[in-house]
């Protein structure tokens, strides 16, 4: 059996056994399959159940929980974009790009809730960020990008900067000129969230199966080895996987703008 703790220092830290769930005993019907079991596939579980415990949802995973991306990354829980806000106006027009960033605030907030009120050992500290400048290029870029910010709306509780003293009194740098500031941070252990939240969505009732590849995924269906799944709903949550299903190899390439 593969030991899935080789592929990271988080999973490697886990507590306890790192056992796989069983796998898909065979054809099944449910209202929503989700293929992936990553953190974009459990939240869509949580939030399902939540909104209606009734509702039948299955998660189908090829490893285990924590496998992928989302149990093995920096351990960031951040409201950054993965792009610049002017390109993102560009695209999608300045007020979805302003309501996107309040939406990423809150976010940060409300992972912080549900790691408290479903009691998952994440190790989440909301701490916020700082980017520490050492020389004056650095330091007049950190000031730039407070006043970026606050063009874009970031108000004073969002972003700030502060001088050398103020940032030495939260961390010691040397030669320590002054930080950008962002309460809208917090670390975690990615690899204790992620299974932590895939033992919640089974807690409310959610069918977990790992070790089951997903073949293919068609309307209504998600086809396995092990059998059939039909759905009302398939949700993909695949990610950067997505390119080892059948017709989309070429969906997703990486890459940075």
């Amino acid at each position: 059996m593969k030991d899935h703790r080789q592929y990271s220092m988080w999973l490697h830290c886990l507590p306890g056994k790192l056992a796989p769930r069983p796998a898909l005993p065979g054809p099944l019907d449910v209202d929503v399959a989700i293929v992936g079991i990553g953190l974009t596939g459990l939240w869509t579980a949580y939030y399902l159940k939540k909104a209606d415990p009734g509702l039948r949802v299955a998660v189908l995973e090829r490893e285990v929980a924590g496998f992928g991306g989302s149990g093995r990354n920096g351990g960031w829980c951040s409201s950054f974009f993965a792009t610049s806000k002017a390109t993102l106006a560009r695209e999608h027009g300045r007020p979805t790009t302003l309501a996107l960033q309040q939406i990423m605030y809150g976010t940060v907030d409300e992972v912080d809730r549900v790691v408290r009120e479903e009691a998952i050992d994440a190790g989440l500290h909301k701490g916020g960020m700082l980017e520490v400048a050492t020389t004056p290029a650095q330091l007049e870029r950190v000031r730039a990008q407070v006043d970026d910010e606050r063009s874009w709306g970031a108000g004073e509780d969002d972003v700030a900067f502060l001088g050398g003293e103020e940032t030495g009194r939260r961390i010691t740098v040397r030669r320590c000129l002054g930080a950008f500031y962002t309460p809208h941070c917090a670390s975690l252990d990615p690899a204790r969230l992620t299974r932590g939240l895939a033992e919640v969505v089974e807690r409310l009732g959610a069918a977990i199966f790992e070790l089951t590849p997903v073949t293919a995924i068609t309307l209504h269906c998600v086809h396995t080895r092990q059998g059939l799944v039909h759905a009302e709903v398939v949700v993909r949550a695949t990610e950067a996987f997505t390119s080892g299903l059948p017709g989309h190899e070429h969906d997703y390439v990486p890459i940075s703008r």
